[in-house]
């Protein structure tokens, strides 16, 4: 989380200081934008000025008759310029009269005079100069299309350019302190959002070591809370899996140790010279067909949660409902009924549901006595189907039905010494009724008979194409 931490004030920063440059650059350029046009807007106000004292002069009308010269001096002599202005008058190519303490001898700077004593229309100029670049706007005097002199206003741009930048300095150093404090900021506040991240990291760091009691602190309402609820639910299952998963494997394993150790004891007595008796083989063979069949159950228990676990296909549920009853006869002496009230065609794996029904036949048997009464039933209820069988037996105690639902599970009274079953008949059930989007379902009845069935959806099974139609 460091690195991350680093890596989001290193983009902050970075991001900040590129729109700090691009702010300063941005500003620096406005600022010259709107001096060029200040110094603009003033060079013409003075030479409109002096323009208008020269049409007041009466020059245009009399021509050479008004001197010029002392027009320029006039409008010296009322005019103030600014400290980095000038005002300069030229008669016949020579400094007439300027401004006192220019910031250079304009007379002494040959090339300026001459470029402006050259042009013969009113014209901005910027030229260089010792004292920097001159912003100028030259007003030639002209008598019958001959000029006789020029009047220049000049401004040494290059002090306000200074001014300029000396503005944009002082605001790229307050920028750049800003740059600072808001890294240090985002240090302090990355680390505050990253925290729960840590949390969450440290808490996943106990896991993998086998503390599944952690649990994420819920921060407010932020999405960081959202993703540490999620992770909580998420725990929340890891931990019924795993606790589930042990509690399996333990059961498993002392249903395992059982039918090995009446094996490996029988065998201890057989004799090394003589072939086993009978009895011990009948024995170990009842054991061996125990194991079969709860390894055989495992892997149902195992590929539950595999997509393929079911296949579904076309099944009418009276001609299933028949083959189940057709089988359960077998099983034990009883009074066999049936009370099959469905007569339509579902999607259903016949041979997974099939299975789950012969379960609740074996279990009716184990909890019933000759002669006792086992119904089997198909009965339509709403949008389900419900698949099972009920008894007339001694029905189970509310209290066991949790129990005998669970993998390995049993009643705590009853007839157990009457069942060779291992618990996973049920569980079986449960994990083919929820394959189907459906749901076990027990009546315990106690004292009359118990009932089980599946409840699964009645979905009509899509028909296949007819090979016969013809295509368009």
């Amino acid at each position: 989380m460091r690195t991350t931490r680093s890596r989001i004030v290193l983009v902050t920063a970075g991001l900040l200081a590129l729109a700090a440059i691009g702010s300063v650059v941005l500003l620096r350029q406005v600022l010259l934008a709107r001096l060029a046009e200040d110094v603009d807007l003033q060079l013409r106000q003075e030479a409109d000025e002096f323009s208008a004292l020269v049409a007041q002069s009466g020059f245009e009308e009399a021509g050479a008759e008004v001197d010029v010269a002392d027009v320029i001096r006039t409008f010296l002599s009322r005019n103030v310029p600014e400290s980095d202005e000038v005002l300069v008058g030229l008669v016949d190519g020579g400094v007439l009269a300027r401004t006192p303490e220019p910031p250079l001898r304009i007379e002494e700077d040959l090339d300026l005079v001459d470029g402006w004593w050259s042009e013969l229309a009113p014209t901005f100029r910027t030229d260089p100069s010792a004292a920097g670049d001159v912003r100028s706007l030259v007003v030639p005097v002209l008598s019958d299309d001959d000029r006789v002199a020029t009047f220049v206003v000049a401004n040494f741009v290059q002090f306000d350019r200074d001014d300029v930048d000396e503005i944009v300095t002082a605001a790229a150093q307050v920028l750049a302190v800003a740059v600072v404090i808001a890294a240090v900021l985002a240090w302090i506040v990355a680390g505050r959002v990253l925290r729960p991240l840590r949390v969450l990291a440290d808490t996943a760091s106990s896991i993998d070591e086998g503390d599944f009691d952690r649990r994420v602190p819920v921060p407010g309402t932020t999405d960081l809370a959202a993703l540490a609820e999620t992770l909580n639910g998420m725990l929340d299952r890891i931990e019924r899996a795993y606790v589930s998963q042990r509690q399996f494997l333990d059961d498993a394993a002392h249903e395992l140790r059982t039918p090995l150790t009446i094996m490996r004891g029988h065998l201890e007595l057989a004799r090394d010279d003589e072939p086993l008796d009978a009895q011990t083989r009948s024995i170990v063979m009842d054991e061996i067909d125990r194991m079969a069949r709860l390894v055989d159950d495992l892997l149902v228990l195992a590929t539950a949660r595999r997509p393929d676990f079911v296949v579904l296909e076309p099944v009418d549920v009276r001609d299933l409902a028949d083959a189940v009853a057709d089988r359960a006869w077998a099983l034990g002496d009883r009074r066999w009924h049936r009370d099959i009230d469905v007569d339509e065609v579902v999607s259903l794996d016949q041979q997974r549901v099939t299975q789950a029904w012969m379960n609740f036949v074996r279990n009716a048997v184990q909890h019933t006595d000759p002669g006792n009464d086992i119904t089997i039933f198909a009965r339509r209820s709403g949008a389900e189907l419900h698949l099972g069988v009920s008894d007339s037996g001694d029905g189970l105690d509310p209290a066991d039905v949790e129990r005998i639902l669970s993998r390995f599970g049993r009643g705590a009274s009853g007839r157990r010494d009457r069942t060779d079953g291992i618990g996973l008949g049920l569980a079986i059930a449960g994990v083919i009724a929820d394959a189907h989007g459906g749901s076990l379902h027990v009546d315990p009845g106690p004292g009359t008979g118990a009932s089980f069935w599946l409840a699964v959806p009645a979905s009509t099974p899509e028909l296949p194409a007819d090979p016969g139609a013809v295509t368009p």
